[in-house]
């Protein structure tokens, strides 16, 4: 038994519905690369951030001014 070929009408609305399948394809595609570069961003930042943070040396206290030895007290001598 032969299988009955598609008539013209059915090939159009095939075709049709085949170029409006591919378009969709091509939006949800083109979201997928937009969502991809967004995360590649965002991870991309955080990474800078960590190590911005880890590489920060910890802050050193404050440095106290030197001091000079104070000078040896006078020594008062009795006068005669």
């Amino acid at each position: 038994m032969a299988t009955p070929s598609p008539d013209r009408q059915e090939l159009r609305v095939m075709s049709f519905d085949l170029a409006a399948l591919r378009q969709r394809v091509d939006e949800i595609a083109a979201g997928q690369d937009r969502i991809a570069r967004d995360i590649t961003t965002k991870l991309q930042a955080a990474e800078q951030d960590i190590l911005d943070k880890i590489s920060v040396p910890p802050p050193q206290p404050a440095a106290t001014p030197a001091r000079k030895p104070a000078p040896p007290p006078l020594q008062v001598t009795p006068s005669r």
